[in-house]
């Protein structure tokens, strides 16, 4: 069984989210390649997006390996700080069980979100960092596509607290083309899946506007992908 603080984002794509899915790459260059040629200059996401080219855009940011597209289109820590708020009574009620066994430093962070006050929310935007820079790293290190770059450059990327528990959480990952659940003015709702090795998971997506432009800010079926993580 995978750990919770592993698959946190998905999603969290996600998160997804982390995830999530595989996410596609136009390519995003790192300092510079083994053979020593001049790094690409990565492209600007800075562009008009609707709401049915999200899914298609994670796709390519997936296997595409585009961290920065990939990051354009998720709020990583509205989604993150969501899934914790709601996720914390099961984690506990998980880890006092036996269900989920936790490595250091991860028992320390839990005892402080479990805290409340600074310490809480201190905890709470480490961990959606640590969360982010895993799924950035799955998707900038070709993983999520099946299509990993080479030891050398991968090495050179930071996967964050989450890498040495990853496991099986950084093999290929694919969404199921996105249905609109509904849309108006300003929030939008996608109903979608993510393939991610043997596992199928369905994901509801809210989406905002922001600007000329749509981003995903919430996991709305975070309590089913909770309860699938958890074993239940």
């Amino acid at each position: 069984m995978r750990s919770i603080f592993t698959t946190l984002l998905l999603f969290t794509c996600l998160c997804l989210g982390a995830t999530f899915s595989d996410l596609s790459r136009p390519s995003v260059s790192l300092a510079s390649s083994e053979s020593g040629e001049k790094a690409e200059k990565p492209e600007s996401h800075e562009l008009t997006r609707g709401v049915e080219e999200i899914i298609p855009l994670l796709q390519k940011a997936v296997d595409t390996h585009d961290a920065a597209l990939a990051e354009s289109l998720i709020d990583f820590d509205r989604i993150s700080g969501s899934f914790l708020h709601d996720a914390l009574p099961s984690i506990n009620a998980a880890v006092a069980s036996g269900k989920i066994k936790l490595q250091q430093p991860l028992p320390t962070i839990l005892s402080s979100l479990n805290g409340g006050g600074i310490a809480r929310k201190t905890a709470e935007q480490f961990l959606g960092a640590e969360a982010k820079k895993f799924v950035l790293y799955g998707v900038q290190s070709g993983y999520f596509a099946g299509t990993p770059r080479s030891p050398g450059e991968i090495n050179r990327l930071d996967g964050g607290l989450f890498l040495p528990f990853a496991g099986k959480a950084l093999g290929r990952k694919e969404f199921a083309p996105g249905f609109l659940a509904y849309e108006d003015a300003r929030t939008a709702m996608l109903r979608t899946g993510l393939k991610d090795g043997g596992h199928y998971i369905d994901l509801d997506l809210l989406l905002q506007k922001r600007e000329q432009s749509w981003i995903i800010v919430s996991i709305d079926n975070d309590d089913e992908l909770l309860a699938a993580w958890l074993g239940k």
